[in-house]
């Protein structure tokens, strides 16, 4: 994984551009490394037809997925940003947050219970997990704005890992430099 140099957007030689122009972007490149049968976000049909390929080619069946985070944000280098990347990533790794399946705290990764019902009885959010009382539902929270809720379907159930896969670490190369997590 690594960050690029701010990229400063070119001017063009229109009349509003000197207004509009004035921005930089950052972007940071995740790459993961994935053996297919650990990968759940994938139909048996495309598993197959992947292991046939990597049969073929004689070499191991391990994926690599590419993420790209851009931002117009020039500090995404500072510890916030590097956090915000990695969480994103930890997250998909483990199917929480945003990629938690339906039935499946997005805090803690646990099958919720009806929380329903313990809501009702203790008076309490419909969306708070009774195991570690942290959000169960990303999408259900009531701050979300419109474009987050219309990534519900691209995002909720489509993490990483297959059931009952639990990836334990992460090995992180950055400039040269190395970190296990």
């Amino acid at each position: 994984m690594d960050a690029a140099e701010a990229l400063k957007h070119q001017r063009r030689r229109e009349h509003q551009s000197a207004y509009f122009q004035r921005l930089s972007s950052q972007i940071w490149v995740v790459v993961l490394y994935t053996h297919l049968d650990d990968l759940g976000n994938i139909t048996e049909a495309e598993r197959t037809k992947l292991r046939e390929l990597f049969q073929e080619a004689g070499i191991r069946p391990v994926l690599r997925e590419t993420h790209f985070f851009i931002s117009q944000d020039t500090e995404i280098k500072n510890q916030g940003g590097v956090q915000r990347v990695l969480r994103f990533i930890f997250e998909y790794l483990q199917s929480r947050g945003r990629w938690a399946p339906v039935g499946q705290c997005a805090s803690c990764g646990i099958e919720r219970r009806d929380d329903a019902a313990a809501a009702e009885a203790h008076e309490t959010d419909i969306n708070i997990c009774s195991a570690c009382r942290g959000v169960a539902c990303i999408f259900d929270q009531t701050d979300l704005s419109v474009f987050d809720k219309h990534d519900m379907d691209y995002y909720q159930g489509n993490g990483a890992p297959a059931r009952g896969v639990i990836f334990r670490w992460i090995k992180a190369f950055s400039d040269g430099a190395s970190q296990q997590f």
